[in-house]
């Protein structure tokens, strides 16, 4: 019975670390594609509604080759123009953004490798835009900010 434990535990550890290598692989050629060769975190942002009413924003954190959920944030978003993304966009930065500007990094993350992240919603700019001023107008120049195309296929095909 032990040897069974011993072995489940080391085809986990063997499979944990071909799934951080393939990790480190794809995150060094994001580093290389961005021209960021010390980029550690990503927090990456989305707004949803619903026909643009009751609109949130999520944040997911990619940190040191792992998916950090406890890290997650979601925004309700309110006063804004229903269906107005950029709003909504530049609220929800500016709420995650102004704690970081006021209180300094969150534990166990260095404020020069939080890079944010944007989904410009079909090759839109529009929210790398508002991002650059959200981070102008709180003083944090220095965070990388990058914007790519979701894939055109990336919503799942639900007509079968």
């Amino acid at each position: 019975m032990a040897g069974n434990g011993q072995r489940n535990a080391q085809l986990a550890l063997q499979q944990r670390k071909a799934q951080q290598g393939g990790q480190k692989l794809r995150l060094d050629k994001l580093r290389e594609l961005l021209d960021m060769p010390d980029l550690q975190r990503i927090e990456c942002f989305d707004i949803s509604h619903t026909m643009g009413e009751a609109a949130q924003a999520s944040c997911v954190v990619y940190e040191n080759l792992d998916m950090r959920s406890s890290q997650y944030r979601r925004y309700n978003i309110t006063g804004i123009t229903p269906g107005d993304d950029y709003a909504a966009m530049r609220q929800a930065l500016t709420r995650r953004y102004q704690k970081l500007a006021e209180d300094g990094p969150e534990e166990g993350a260095k404020q020069d490798f939080i890079r944010p992240a944007f989904d410009p919603d079909r090759w839109r700019a529009g929210q790398l835009h508002i991002a650059m001023d959200v981070m102008h107008e709180l003083g944090l120049n220095e965070l990388g900010l990058s914007a790519w195309p979701r894939a055109r296929n990336a919503r799942p095909d639900w007509s079968n």
